[in-house]
């Protein structure tokens, strides 16, 4: 009687617990909706070139490997990028072609490139736009305002900016004297690259020639030069620090930097998971950039400090507001074609 009761109690019991609606969820908790959202699907392969106009090993190639790491790692094996050297692409409107051909996907241009699609990109490279490497830090930032502006300027040729990735200040070298006032300048002929380098140098009292970087080295010996406006890398790499004695550290200069730009209308028909993946390796391959950028410089300064080739003159704070009233004159003339709102934000970042 006892073993019935039993078994009819424990009958109730287990269909009572088949009739009970199952309990719901847990909501995911703040890890797990995390990483759920970290996650990219990848519907398919998807191959990709990056196109470089410098083979190894510069910064900017490693770089671009780094980037092509970065997206094979994030999509499993999904996208592959291919980074690769093409002098012939080195002219912006040949690299600018092949992005909206399809025949290259990313490519690193100079910011004087860059220019002749949008004025805008110039401002980065007028002298003294930035006065210090902290200011810099701030223009190639993730969420800098005034760099996702100029990546948006290139839409009018269907281009995207994406990234800046920096070079360095450039630096006053020559072969006669200490450069610490105007007045030093007086006389002297300087190789430099564009136009505002060329206003610079007038404006601070010396003769400027436009010229091709790797041209220095032989006007220099043959005395058609007196000095040359360019990074510590550039110096060291031409040998320049041979034929010049002296070199200014100013405060802040010229910035030599490169934007990375990809075809407009490719990247926003890319599926968004992909978009985002892409992003996301572009910004930890910028980092990666400006970290070996300021790497580079710093070594290359101890390199130049420690060969006594040069006799190094760090600029005074007095000398580095002479020397930025110089530069105001620059940039009152390139705001005649890129707007003074620009220039404005730029300053605003130091």
């Amino acid at each position: 009687m006892l073993r019935s009761s039993l078994s009819a109690a424990l009958l109730l019991l287990v269909a009572a617990s088949a009739c009970t609606p199952p309990r719901p969820a847990a909501p995911a908790g703040p890890r797990q909706t995390a990483a759920r959202a970290q996650q990219h699907v990848v519907v398919a392969p998807l191959p990709l070139r990056f196109h470089q106009a410098l083979a190894k090993p510069t910064a900017e190639h490693r770089a671009a490997e780094r980037f092509a790491e970065l997206a094979g790692q994030k999509s499993g094996g999904a996208i592959q990028v291919q980074v690769v050297a093409d002098s012939d692409l080195s002219r912006a409107g040949q690299a600018f072609q092949a992005l909206q051909a399809g025949a290259i996907h990313f490519i690193a241009l100079g910011s004087d490139q860059l220019g002749d699609v949008a004025p805008e990109w110039e401002a980065a490279a007028l002298p003294a736009i930035f006065a210090s490497q902290a200011a810099v830090d701030r223009f190639v930032a993730p969420d800098s305002v005034v760099a996702r502006a100029l990546f948006e300027r290139l839409r009018s040729r269907e281009l995207l900016g994406l990234a800046v990735w920096v070079n360095g200040f450039k630096y006053f070298t020559n072969a006669r004297h200490r450069l610490a006032s105007p007045a030093d300048f007086h006389d002297l002929a300087f190789g430099v690259t564009n136009g505002p380098e060329e206003a610079f140098v007038q404006a601070l009292g010396g003769g400027a020639r436009l010229m091709a970087p790797e041209a220095a080295l032989d006007a220099l010996r043959q005395g058609a030069l007196d000095g040359q406006y360019s990074t510590w890398n550039h110096l060291l790499a031409q040998r320049l620090d041979q034929v010049q004695q002296y070199g200014t550290i100013a405060r802040g200069g010229a910035l030599l930097s490169s934007g990375v730009a990809t075809s407009a209308p490719w990247w926003d028909g890319l599926e968004p998971g992909t978009r985002q993946l892409l992003g996301e390796a572009m910004a930890e391959a910028t980092a990666y950039a400006n970290q070996l950028a300021r790497d580079g410089a710093a070594r290359a300064l101890e390199q130049v400090r420690a060969s006594g080739r040069l006799e190094l003159h760090w600029q005074t704070r007095e000398e580095a507001q002479v020397w930025a009233e110089a530069a105001a004159q620059v940039h009152q003339q390139w705001a005649r074609r890129g707007g003074h709102e620009l220039i404005d934000q730029l300053k605003a970042l130091n």
